[in-house]
């Protein structure tokens, strides 16, 4: 430090200590705290902290420039300084809150860089954020225009990953739930970052929605607010940022590396959102739009439907002849995820929905899926979620399993899946036939040769199986 301005700065540290003429204070300080490691010390001292959080706070309706220079303070002081963060943890982070509050966008954005320069490699600030619901600050923060418009974003990104990754041992279910606003705010993050934001942030917005979309609170809310197609959004998003990377190119296989667990764990938390109770009570209109002629009541007969069951049919349908690289680890992601989600929805209502067969004939375009996919573990995840759907559409009746038995394309679909060479595929076709064939003898007599040399495939792979264990 200058010998000349050794005066100054001990006089703007008084000030700082008996709140008067803070602004010049703060303003002195926060210049010199850049160059002067020493004065970065001073600022982290416990008291100075406190000080300065009552600046900010006095100030935000009153004087900006004051609140500017202080938030520098901040930051500077905690700039790869453990003591300072540790002690600014202590007083809490309200201050911040209010800042990122605060009408003027600018001061938000600097809120979100000195809490950046707290919580980096500090996971205990991080969690004092998220006990005092900093990241949900964030969220709003994040969704509003100017923010998604500026180029200052990535911290506030930065800072929500850090924080909700604390969520699952702090608060694996929330202990009251997020106001709704806050539930399609979160949704949100993804697409409206989509276009402008590296892969990086992309990814790191859509783990900090994961974060939520794991926690049963937040699942009941997603069903109750029907904003279920905002997760599918999320999942669009990913497979379309896949579809322009080449696996053959470095940078790119790196990148789809990323997206694919991403991927996977979208696919994972729709299924599970399918397979809950309240999901089918929600969506039992859609799914039960036309009845057998002894249950017409005009409750349901001939409703119209737009909503998430058409969509998925509609991805059934559209994508059954696309071409997935396997290389690149996300192709078919949607279809998939249409499937495991149509297919657990159709498990968790009542089999009053054979239209899917008789008039949509949803199985062509599944059938057409597996001819298309062929065999090899890279193809396992959409046949897997292909045979349960399949399964599901045989319920309703035995007409119903007929009409899927007796199609064109069935025999050669079912082929594929009892010979592949995953033994998980077998299974799944076992339990296809089985369905298929139950009270039902046309179809037990189609597949009767199909059905036994599955079986002996699956004995013969179990007797090597045991034959090369070791002896315990």
């Amino acid at each position: 430090m200058a010998n000349e301005n050794d005066d100054s700065i001990e006089k703007a540290f008084q000030a700082l200590s008996l709140n008067t003429k803070t602004t010049e204070a703060v303003t002195l300080l926060s210049d010199a705290s850049k160059t002067h490691v020493e004065i970065r010390e001073r600022l982290a001292d416990p008291q100075t902290l406190k000080s300065l959080i009552e600046i900010i706070e006095c100030n935000l309706s009153e004087s900006l420039p004051t609140v500017d220079r202080a938030l520098r303070c901040l930051g500077n002081a905690c700039a790869d300084n453990n003591s300072g963060r540790d002690a600014i943890t202590s007083l809490g982070f309200s201050w911040a809150i209010q800042c990122l509050r605060s009408d003027d966008e600018e001061t938000g954005i600097l809120t979100t860089k000195v809490l950046y320069n707290i919580c980096s490699d500090h996971e205990g600030s991080q969690q004092q954020c998220y006990r005092e619901k900093v990241h949900l600050e964030l969220v709003r923060f994040l969704n509003l225009d100017a923010v998604v418009e500026s180029e200052e974003y990535t911290f506030a990104v930065d800072l929500l990953l850090w924080i909700t990754g604390h969520k699952a041992a702090l608060e694996p279910t929330l202990d009251e739930p997020l106001p709704d606003h806050q539930v399609a705010a979160l949704l949100r993050l993804p697409r409206l970052y989509a276009d402008q934001s590296d892969l990086d942030n992309f990814g790191s917005l859509v783990e900090s929605v994961l974060a939520f979309l794991r926690d049963t609170t937040v699942q009941q809310q997603i069903v109750e607010l029907q904003v279920f197609m905002g997760i599918w959004t999320i999942l669009e998003l990913v497979e379309d940022r896949g579809t322009s990377l080449d696996p053959e190119v470095e940078q790119d296989a790196e990148d789809l590396k990323v997206l694919a667990p991403l991927s996977t764990s979208l696919i994972w938390c729709m299924s599970d959102f399918a397979a809950r109770a309240d999901f089918a009570q929600a969506h039992a209109n859609e799914v039960l739009r036309s009845v057998p002629n002894d249950h017409q009541d005009g409750d349901h007969t001939a409703m119209e439907v737009t909503g998430l069951v058409d969509r998925l049919i509609e991805c059934i349908r559209d994508h059954a002849d696309d071409e997935f690289d396997a290389k690149r680890g996300i192709d078919g992601s949607l279809y998939t995820a249409a499937c495991e989600t149509l297919g657990n929805l159709l498990w968790g209502s009542t089999p009053e929905y054979s239209y899917l067969v008789g008039e949509e004939e949803l199985h062509a375009p599944l059938f057409r899926r597996i001819i298309r996919s062929g065999n090899g573990p890279s193809v396992a995840a959409i046949l897997h979620s292909i045979c349960g759907l399949l399964i599901q559409l045989s319920r309703p009746s035995r007409k119903v399993r007929e009409e899927i038995g007796a199609h064109e394309e069935a025999l050669a679909a079912l082929e594929i899946l009892c010979r592949h060479e995953m033994s998980q595929i077998k299974q799944d076709s076992v339990k296809l036939l089985k369905a298929l064939g139950k009270d039902c003898p046309r179809n037990q007599e189609r597949f009767t040769d199909l059905a036994q040399e599955v079986l002996q495939a699956i004995r013969a792979s179990n007797d090597t199986t045991m034959a090369g264990a070791e002896p315990s």
